[in-house]
């Protein structure tokens, strides 16, 4: 039952002070009837005085009542000393009643307040489900006024389909309970809004139900669902998934796109590591396993490329990512990371490392074709010219033998002169093609090229020798020979060298060569410009040889080219 809207403080007062009086007056025609009567006439009046106007109103009516009783009643009767218990029983009624009324209407004056200002739609409703009452921000949830809202049923304001789980709920309450859940509202304009209700039943067969409007909460959850969708779809684009695991409790949590990389049906759960390790090469799960123990005791990320052998037997090419997640006290409590199917691009990648490999091949064949064929041209001139230049000569030191002395004619001269220069020409064509000291060792050959080098460009060449010389195939001293061969005619053509060393050291499994000048130097880190493939030919002579070849240089402050090749015994070993 709810307290009616207490009166105005004037209004009050003036009820506190006219009621006694009333009652007063009404005692003498009320106590020859009804002896005793004196104290029961006033007790309507300061409960009228209290519900009506309050707490200080019902005690003013008490203590005029009380004043009134003795001024007038209590000292004509005929037991005086009796009034003083009476009046103290009244008293005592008159005060627990206003105390107790004026708790229970700040209680409900606290309800009205928080009924009235609720953030959440609050409906009071009947049995039946017609509105008894209802907050302000239940009629703003409706978007419809209060008077119209008021004495409709709730049943009309949800969407057909829900009003039979409405019933339901309305029905467990009757059993006892708090009863939860969610629905759509239609307001009297037909707008639909997503609601969470809660209902419990109150005194006088009466429904408390509470409304709180979810559409925030909603549209959060369809955003983070969009979120989520977009993530998965971006997952499996760029065919990626990632991966949660505690190893203390063995759980795991995979993305769809995990499953798929993996071949197996996302409707199982994550399989265990046990079953993970069937599906690595004996090199990946060694190389896994070591990284995880890894991760889990320093917490460090790491990437790393793993093969799997699937179940029917495909092999596929995963990148890994793996970092340690910390618990609270510091340890490593989970691991989280991605796979990314790079089996197509490994694919391309070790075609295209075979295709390089066949290419440098192919390089490397050609460039022996035509080193046997500079071999086969120069002994030819060498055997065939220099015999026939060797022939010319003696036939013209004979026809000079038989000039008088002194009488040799200018035409025979000029014909000696033109004869030794030819063979000088041919000397150096045959050279050019393949100097003959490569016969004699690789050794040989560079002390042969540094001189040359000197005494054409006049820039002082040295070369140094460590260790013992090794016999080498024709191949490895001629591609060490043409390496350096190259360096040398760089450093005359562009260095500006004032100075130029030569080392090679023999050591059991390779020899090993060093060029060095001083000159004006170049960034080894840039490409070559186009058209130039002195140093691609350099490179592609030294790895044909499973050899290796590291270019430091820096303008200002000249270059330095380090060649490595194995020895024959070595490779084969």
């Amino acid at each position: 039952m709810l307290a009616p809207t207490p009166l105005s403080r004037t209004r009050a007062l003036a009820l506190a002070v006219v009621l006694p009086l009333l009652v007063c007056g009404l005692q003498g025609w009320v106590r020859p009837h009804v002896p005793g009567a004196m104290w029961l006439l006033f007790y309507p009046a300061v409960y009228v005085s209290c519900w009506l106007g309050g707490l200080v109103p019902g005690v003013i009516s008490t203590v005029l009542s009380i004043a009134l009783g003795w001024a007038f009643f209590i000292p004509h009767t005929t037991t005086p000393q009796g009034g003083v218990l009476a009046t103290a029983v009244f008293a005592a009624m008159c005060a627990l009643f206003c105390l107790t009324h004026e708790r229970w209407r700040r209680n409900e004056l606290r309800l009205r307040v928080l009924f009235a200002k609720s953030a959440d739609a609050i409906i009071v409703a009947d049995l039946n489900g017609r509105c008894e009452g209802i907050n302000q921000a239940a009629c703003t949830l409706l978007n419809a006024p209060r008077d119209r809202l008021k004495g409709g049923s709730i049943f009309d304001w949800v969407l057909p389909e829900h009003v039979e789980r409405l019933r339901l709920a309305l029905d467990a309450i009757r059993r006892g309970g708090i009863e939860r859940l969610e629905l759509t509202l239609l307001t009297p304009r037909g707008e639909q809004r997503p609601v969470e209700l809660s209902t419990n039943a109150l005194p006088d067969d009466v429904w408390l139900i509470n409304l709180r409007d979810i559409r925030p909460r909603k549209e959060a959850e369809e955003a983070l669902l969009q979120m989520r969708a977009e993530l998965y779809e971006a997952q499996r684009l760029g065919k990626i998934g990632n991966w949660r695991w505690n190893p203390r409790t063995q759980e795991a949590i995979w993305s769809p796109e995990l499953y798929r990389i993996y071949r197996l049906d996302p409707n199982q759960p994550p399989p265990s590591i046990a079953e993970l390790e069937k599906m690595y090469t004996r090199e990946s799960q060694q190389a896994r396993d070591a990284a995880i123990q890894e991760a889990l005791k320093t917490g460090r990320p790491y990437e790393a490329e793993r093969e799997l052998v699937l179940a029917n037997g495909e092999r596929r090419w995963i990148v890994v990512t793996v970092e340690g997640v910390r618990s609270p006290d510091g340890s490593i409590g989970e691991l989280r990371g991605t796979a990314q199917d790079i089996t197509e691009r490994k694919r391309i990648e070790l075609a295209l490392v075979e295709s390089r490999k066949a290419l440098r091949d192919m390089a490397a064949h050609r460039e022996q074709e035509r080193e046997d064929e500079r071999k086969a041209i120069a002994r030819e001139i060498h055997d065939e010219l220099g015999q026939l230049l060797a022939a010319m000569r003696m036939d013209v030191a004979q026809l000079r033998m038989k000039c008088p002395e002194g009488g040799a004619t200018p035409a025979l001269q000029d014909l000696s002169k033109l004869v030794e220069r030819t063979i000088e020409v041919m000397r150096s064509l045959a050279t050019s093609l393949r100097p003959s000291a490569l016969d004699l060792g690789l050794l040989a050959a560079l002390e042969w090229l540094t001189e040359d080098f000197s005494l054409r460009w006049e820039i002082p060449c040295t070369l140094q020798v460590e260790g013992e010389e090794r016999a080498l195939d024709d191949a490895r001293a001629t591609a060490i020979f043409r390496v350096v061969q190259e360096s040398l005619t760089n450093v005359a053509k562009h260095a500006r060298a004032h100075q130029v060393s030569v080392s090679v050291g023999f050591e059991p499994a390779v020899v090993r060569v060093a060029i060095r000048d001083d000159g004006q130097g170049f960034d080894s880190s840039c490409p070559p410009p186009p058209g130039h493939f002195g140093l691609m030919g350099m490179e592609e002579r030294i790895h044909a040889l499973q050899g290796q070849i590291q270019i430091d240089s820096q303008p200002g402050r000249g270059s330095h080219i380090t060649i490595e090749v194995p020895t024959p015994d070595s490779v084969r070993t």
